[in-house]
């Protein structure tokens, strides 16, 4: 080997470390980010379910607080997320505002539970909306009974919204045991005979599949 390839030969093993660190180094920080991304806001979903705003009146720094973890990218892409919220919302007011916070918080849970579960489509507006291009057959009757066009009360159109936001970065912990149905107290629809009481709530009866099939 002469001299020449002697000198060039610690210039190749410079290159060649600077190669690889330029490519390594961006995907290992990329990766720490998001690995800190993750923890924090798996942190903030605990520290919300344990403040236990349905139970609390809401204050100026909460609706904050659910505000800026609502918009974070690692819970939902934005543009979608605006959209099932939207759907959530419309489900909690129309279904649900004359309930206390905690009766419309179940409504919204159990939107949830469908979309978990096989049977049910699977995004939130496609639950809500489900049956609502036919005559009968809406599963919420507010998307087929022309409640959505009329005139919006704004305090509770505006807590129904901050509920809906609450409940989609997992701020509350599930507590109507995997329902999937329910209906008004002063009613008995025919399809209770296949489903599982779980409790009542407010003016609304639960029911889940007698099988297992979402785990709280």
């Amino acid at each position: 080997m002469n001299l020449k390839s002697y000198t060039l030969l610690p210039w190749a093993i410079v290159v060649i470390c600077f190669t690889v660190a330029f490519f390594t180094f961006p995907v290992i920080s990329k990766n720490s980010l998001q690995k800190r991304e993750e923890n924090f806001w798996a942190i903030k979903a605990k520290s919300l379910q344990n403040k236990n705003y349905l139970n609390n009146k809401y204050r100026k720094s909460n609706i904050l607080d659910l505000h800026s973890s609502f918009q974070r990218s690692y819970f939902y892409n934005y543009k979608s997320a605006i959209e099932q919220h939207q759907c959530l919302s419309e489900a909690i007011y129309y279904e649900a505002r004359s309930e206390s916070l905690i009766g419309q918080k179940a409504v919204a849970e159990v939107i949830l539970n469908r979309r978990k579960s096989k049977h049910f489509p699977n995004t939130i507006c496609e639950v809500v909306f489900q049956g609502s291009d036919r005559k009968t057959g809406c599963q919420f009757s507010f998307t087929c009974d022309g409640s959505i066009s009329g005139e919006i009360e704004e305090k509770n159109w505006k807590r129904s919204q901050n509920i809906a936001k609450l409940i989609m970065i997992g701020g509350v912990r599930p507590f109507t045991e995997s329902s999937t149905h329910y209906h008004t107290v002063d009613i008995s629809p025919p399809w209770i005979n296949d489903l599982k009481p779980t409790r009542k709530i407010g003016s609304h009866m639960f029911y889940r599949f007698k099988f297992r099939e979402i785990s709280d």
